[in-house]
Parts: C-alpha cells; sequence; structure tokens
C-alpha cells in the first residue's frame, strides 16, 4: 500500500516520489522509495491506497523536475518505517556496515538489472 508520496523539489533530491509498504513472508515489511518520477505519478495517490502486484504506479520525469537528474527511476529500500517522504541517498563510509541493516540493497531483492 501506498505509505506517502511527495515532490521533493530541491535541486539534487529525488523529485516526485512515492513511498510504497511491502509486507513479506515472516511478517516483514519493508519500504522502497520510487524517486525521480514525473509529477503527473503522484496524481489520485491516496496513503493507505493498496497496489495491486504488477500495477504501474508512476512513469519516469524528466530531469527540468525530477531533482535535475538524467531520466531513471531511484529504488531504495528501508527497513525502518519512513517519517516522512523521504530516505537518505547517500552515507558516509564509515556509517556503511550500520546503514546497510537498515537500507538493503535492493539488487538482495529484484537481483541483477545490468
Amino acid at each position: 500500500k501506498i505509505l506517502s508520496f511527495r515532490d521533493n523539489v530541491e535541486h539534487g533530491d529525488y523529485g516526485p516520489t512515492i513511498i510504497i509498504e511491502h509486507s513479506l513472508d515472516k511478517g516483514e515489511t519493508v519500504y522502497a522509495l520510487y524517486g525521480h518520477l514525473s509529477r503527473e505519478s503522484l496524481d489520485g495517490k491516496l496513503p493507505g491506497q493498496p497496489v495491486l502486484s504488477g500495477e504501474r504506479i508512476g512513469e519516469i520525469g524528466d530531469r527540468s523536475i525530477n531533482g535535475g537528474w538524467a531520466p531513471h527511476v531511484h529504488l531504495q529500500l528501508s527497513r525502518a518505517k519512513p517519517d516522512i517522504c523521504d530516505m537518505p541517498g547517500v552515507a558516509a563510509p564509515s556509517d556503511f556496515s550500520e546503514m546497510t541493516k537498515i537500507y538493503p540493497n535492493p539488487r538482495s531483492v529484484i537481483g541483477e538489472i545490468y
């Protein structure tokens, strides 16, 4: 279900962003951030709105609205429920081990993409 959504408008940020709460086997919950979307991707969204498997949740945004980045989708996972519609995109090398416990590598879930 949709946890939250917003337009993170600062340059270098995620632009239009959606976070979806996923209930996994064994009662575990993971939160997936989808960033750098089009503004239209936020239209009609409501917190708590169900998301069906395979449902299209958004479109890729262009550089003018997605924080200034080349068009792509940013996928980030969190084991901790975010308080706001955002997640840290980088961490200091000294924090890497602790951060990966909270923010697992998406490839561990979706596999290699390239």
